[in-house]
């Protein structure tokens, strides 16, 4: 489906899993795909979710996971979003604008 998102004209990002041994960046068919590496949250993470999320066991590393890949995806979004907003021509150099 991302492929053809691309032929239709669209930017596709897309992040996904890293076992390890995968590149963490790369373009295939025009779709940038992002696996980065994440460190292992799941010990710190009890101290910061509720009671209920406490009890999920081995379910708490994938919550973990699937966490930091939101967050980095999101951290992603943003930058993109702000580079965008912010082209060159619609930035104002205040140090030399005049008063």
């Amino acid at each position: 489906m991302a492929p053809m998102l691309v032929r239709k004209g669209h930017d596709v990002t897309l992040f996904t899993i890293n076992p390890g041994d995968l590149l963490t960046s790369e373009v295939h068919q025009g779709v940038e795909i992002h696996r980065p590496k994440i460190i292992d949250m799941s010990d710190a993470f009890p101290l910061l979710v509720a009671t209920d999320l406490r009890n999920w066991g081995t379910g708490l590393k994938f919550f973990a996971d699937v966490f930091a890949y939101n967050l980095l995806s999101a951290t992603k979004f943003l930058n993109e979003l702000v580079k965008k907003l912010l082209k060159p021509s619609r930035v104002v150099n205040y140090s030399t604008a005049s008063i």
